[in-house]
């Protein structure tokens, strides 16, 4: 969907559809799944691969929990033999339980109930999709006609992008939802978003630059590299469009190749992460960030009239989370700092207790009438990124501290709602082929 070819505007698609059989890779998932109707049915492909009964219940766990209402099993001979009268392979009759338990009466308010409202709406710009492929392409040559999917999926700068992005806001409690153009103005993005995010958008108009500029006044906006350099018609800006906004300069761009995607953007020493545009200066913002006398983090404002300008590519986040965890907790760290400094927070603080392995931990918040339904998660996915399952098999469950928004009645939903009492907090373990989802009622 990130490429020229076979890309899907989904703003106009997506309202139309009553099911989808959606990939997870670039965060294709969640730009469909923020432009779709209510009533849409979301499906999950299990795809070839070495999958067992292990990894196979997180990943039906992981996306049942996002919204999914079913899963495709591909293909038909990992689940069933190959006979005149086919009979369950031990995979699928190791999973069966699970498909039984996520459609049954014991999970029908996780089914029934709504998200939260989203925390931070993420733009995402056609244009921007169309101006970063041609760029990518450059470094090709004559072939670039040959970018298939399995290629733009490694080396797809907005897409590795997009990945990243929503993958750390997961990893820090944050919720989300894409928005279009359309709705940069729309009362009910200004009136339920903490903070806007610009990943990779280098097409903006000059309808889009105001409607920013004005939630900018209010709001915490987060832009990434080479922020605004074309128009929408893919026209260069002589001066991208918003670096007056978040305090930085760009000097005159003197050929195509200051666009082209940086390489490489992380180091494994110390501070780990590189800067994406060498040539960027603060000019009327701070530098709270800077590697190697480039500044990396440029903030302009306060509190929740802020904006924060991040010279980095991040492509690399999801990788780092589970292969180099100090570089990806450094980096959610700064980004963390600037959250909550504009009040957007999560609304459960999820901690792991000392001595436990560092796997990500993220939240699910649904609301099922006046209670609030919480999942809690072992996410060592991120979209379709490959999984090095040993370390993971070799300490499978975490034991967390969960901080709760207030005092509830606490009970566990797996546990046929067994009551953990009155409480504003709970230690409890969490295994990775099965979350913990708790109930809490005032």
């Amino acid at each position: 969907m990130f490429a020229v070819f076979g890309g899907f505007d989904w703003e106009r698609l997506a309202p139309s559809l009553g099911c989808i059989e959606l990939y997870d890779w670039g965060a294709a998932r969640d730009v469909a799944a923020s432009f779709l109707n209510a009533r849409t049915r979301i499906l999950h492909t299990v795809t070839p691969g070495e999958v067992d009964a292990f990894s196979l219940a997180h990943e039906l766990w992981h996306y049942f929990l996002r919204g999914d209402r079913g899963v495709v099993l591909f293909d038909s001979q990992r689940f069933f033999t190959a006979a005149e009268r086919p009979a369950p392979t031990p995979l699928m009759s190791a999973t069966a339980p699970l498909l039984a338990l996520l459609a049954s009466p014991q999970l029908a308010a996780w089914r029934r109930a709504v998200p939260l409202p989203a925390q931070v709406a993420i733009l995402h710009s056609q244009s921007s999709i169309r101006a970063q492929w041609l760029l990518d392409t450059k470094a090709d040559g004559s072939t670039w006609f040959n970018r298939l999917a399995s290629w733009e999926h490694e080396h797809g700068s907005i897409a590795r992008s997009l990945e990243s992005w929503t993958t750390l806001l997961r990893d820090l409690g944050i919720s989300y939802r894409f928005i279009g153009s359309a709705d940069l103005d729309a009362e009910s993005v200004t009136a339920t978003s903490g903070a806007l995010l610009l990943p990779h958008v280098l097409a903006l108009s000059d309808g889009d630059a105001r409607a920013i500029t004005a939630f900018a006044e209010h709001h915490l906006v987060i832009a990434d590299c080479q922020l605004g350099a074309f128009t929408a018609q893919l026209e260069p800006r002589a001066t991208p469009a918003l670096d007056s906004l978040f305090g930085i300069a760009h000097p005159p761009r003197r050929t195509v190749d200051d666009l082209c995607p940086p390489t490489p953007s992380v180091t494994n020493e110390w501070p780990y992460y590189l800067a994406a545009e060498a040539r960027v200066t603060a000019v009327g913002g701070a530098a709270t960030r800077v590697l190697n006398g480039v500044p990396v983090f440029v903030s302009r404002g306060a509190m929740r009239s802020h904006a924060l300008y991040l010279n980095l590519a991040m492509t690399d986040y999801c990788d780092d989370r589970m292969s180099h965890p100090a570089r990806a907790a450094a980096l959610r760290a700064w980004i963390r700092e600037h959250l909550l400094s504009s009040q957007v927070r999560p609304r459960i603080e999820v901690t792991p207790l000392p001595d436990e392995p560092p796997w990500p931990i993220t939240t699910q918040l649904r609301r099922d009438g006046t209670d609030l339904l919480v999942a809690i998660e072992v996410d060592v996915r991120s979209g379709s990124r490959a999984i090095d399952w040993a370390p993971v098999r070799a300490r499978p469950s975490v034991r967390v501290h969960v901080e709760f928004p207030g005092t509830f009645e606490v009970s566990d939903v797996l546990e046929k709602d067994q009551a953990l009492g009155t409480r504003n907090a709970v230690d409890v373990s969490v295994s990775v082929d099965r979350p913990r989802i708790l109930r809490l009622r005032r």
